[in-house]
């Protein structure tokens, strides 16, 4: 379970800016249909995964975006609206923080 968990996060960490979610959506609906029962059990796990990554990100030296990404990325497996919403949110992100470092004098992100 957990070789097949690593293989799903790197697929999203690869994946191409602005398609990740998607894809990674699309290659969970071609690999099989979820049982309910797991597909539920997926959901809650996304969303607690995601909750302990804001709890932990206010907790020095715990960063929370190590369980908040992994968290996003198994909702984004199960529901194709929040997927494209994810790709979307992603890619005003990246522009917004390349504005703001030319505005601080930072440069262009490497």
């Amino acid at each position: 379970m957990f070789r097949e968990f690593k293989k799903h996060f790197s697929m999203v960490i690869h994946g191409k800016s602005g398609e990740r979610f998607i894809t990674y959506y699309r290659h969970r609906r071609e690999e099989r249909q979820c049982h309910p029962v797991r597909r539920a059990l997926l959901i809650t796990l996304g969303i607690a995964l995601v909750l302990a990554g804001a709890a932990l990100g206010f907790v020095p030296g715990l960063p929370g975006i190590v369980l908040g990404i992994p968290g996003l990325a198994i909702i984004a497996g199960q529901f194709r609206i929040v997927a494209a919403f994810f790709d979307r949110a992603e890619l005003f992100l990246v522009r917004f923080l390349v504005r703001v470092r030319a505005f601080l004098g930072f440069g262009a992100p490497r």
